[in-house]
C-alpha cells in the first residue's frame, strides 16, 4: 500500500479528520500510542497502515473507519459526525452543570447554616446585654 493512491487517499482523510478536531500529529499519535512522525508518514502515504490501527485512528478521531477509505466525504456521514460531536459536548456540559449545581446546593446549605448561627449569636448577644443590664440595676 506504500505510496499507492489508496494509501495517499487514506492519509489525506486521516489528516482532514485530525485537523477537524484541531489536533496536530503529536496529539493524534499520543491517543493511539505512536509518534507524530508515524502519523505524518501515514498521512503522506509513506507507510502502510493495518486495519486494526485504522480502527484505532477512526475511534480517536470520532469517525467511522469507512470515512478513512472514502475518496469523497459523504455529507450524511459528516452530518452524523457533527451530531455525535455535538452530543458529546452536550453530555460534557450537562455533567459540568450537574456538578456546579451540586456545588451551589452545598454552598447554599453552608450559607443557611451561617445565617442560623448569626441569628443565634444575635439572640445570645441580646440576652447577654439584658442580663448585664439587670446585673447593673442590682
Amino acid at each position: 500500500m506504500k505510496n499507492s493512491i489508496l494509501s495517499k487517499s487514506i492519509g489525506n482523510n486521516i489528516r482532514e479528520a485530525r485537523k477537524k478536531k484541531n489536533w496536530n500529529c503529536a496529539g493524534l499519535g499520543k491517543t493511539i500510542g505512536v509518534s507524530k512522525g508515524c502519523v505524518s508518514d501515514w498521512e503522506n502515504g509513506k507507510v502502510d497502515i493495518n486495519v486494526s490501527r485504522l480502527q484505532q485512528i477512526a475511534v480517536s478521531l470520532g469517525t467511522d473507519i469507512s470515512c478513512l477509505f472514502s475518496s469523497e466525504r459523504n455529507s450524511s456521514t459528516e452530518e452524523l459526525h457533527n451530531i455525535i460531536s455535538l452530543e458529546n459536548i452536550v453530555i460534557k456540559n450537562t455533567e459540568t452543570i450537574n456538578e456546579l449545581s451540586s456545588q451551589i446546593k452545598n454552598l447554599n446549605n453552608k450559607s443557611n447554616k451561617i445565617t442560623s448561627l448569626q441569628k443565634a449569636i444575635t439572640t445570645n448577644t441580646k440576652t447577654i446585654n439584658n442580663l448585664v443590664a439587670q446585673i447593673k440595676k442590682c
